[in-house]
């Protein structure tokens, strides 16, 4: 006599089902996650795509760079010496750096939903679930990275490229400070806001609670965040004269 399986016991999604649901179905795939978590794949999808569209997108960047401090009326010698030493073996390092930084974020991202879940959700969950839902989320690059390395190779430049509503203003010019505004606009990423939506879901399953409350850390968070970098970066173009 057979025995029907139970949830726990059914076949789990793949990789490649994850992968697809957390575009057409994610709350299935946090539930997954839930019941199995892992963050590795996700991480190395996430870490190719961003060394991928670094290699493509390098001698745009400096271009841009050089362009903004020429702006800003430094001399000729003083540009060549900036362009060399952009142009030296050191502008690699990003590409090292890439997993380490990724990482390292993600590390302290999922710190900071798991103490803010706890504290606010009423539950706990664990910290390889919260680490597998930002990996997990990150799965968005699969688009976003190859969309924004396109519009850049196409318009050859990074400035006034995105996929925010800053794009909407008018264009800055080379080495112009970005407006209050803009910086604001910045905020409303179409990606950001779909990976809030993702973080949502997931907290609303890992804590087993809705979808209303489980925005509460999420939003919270995120206008916290919103402050700071809008804050920093003030702070920073008023003491480098940026």
């Amino acid at each position: 006599m057979s025995e029907e399986l139970s949830p726990t016991q059914e076949q789990e999604m793949n990789v490649f089902q994850r992968i697809i649901g957390i575009f057409t179905s994610p709350r299935e795939v946090f539930e997954s996650i839930d019941r199995k978590p892992d963050w590795l794949i996700p991480y190395i999808i996430t870490v190719v795509l961003v060394i991928g569209m670094q290699l493509l997108v390098m001698d745009i960047g400096i271009k841009d760079q050089l362009a903004a401090m020429e702006a800003k009326g430094i001399t000729a010698e003083e540009l060549s010496t900036v362009e060399s030493q952009m142009n030296s073996p050191f502008k690699y390092l990003g590409l090292i750096m890439a997993p380490i930084g990724v990482l390292v974020v993600w590390l302290i991202l999922a710190g900071i939903f798991l103490l803010a879940g706890n504290l606010m959700l009423g539950g706990t969950s664990t910290y390889k679930k919260i680490l597998s839902m930002i990996s997990w989320s990150g799965i968005l690059g699969i688009i976003s990275i190859p969309l924004s390395t396109f519009m850049i190779l196409n318009k050859g430049t990074a400035k006034g490229v995105g996929t925010d509503l800053s794009v909407l203003l008018p264009g800055l010019a080379p080495g112009e400070p970005q407006t209050l505004m803009h910086l604001i606009l910045a905020r409303f990423d179409l990606f950001t806001i779909w990976q809030l939506i993702l973080w949502t879901i997931a907290l609303s399953v890992f804590y087993k609670t809705t979808t209303s409350k489980a925005a509460m850390p999420i939003v919270i968070l995120w206008i916290i965040y919103c402050v700071l970098a809008i804050a920093l970066t003030n702070l920073f173009s008023s003491f480098f004269g940026m």
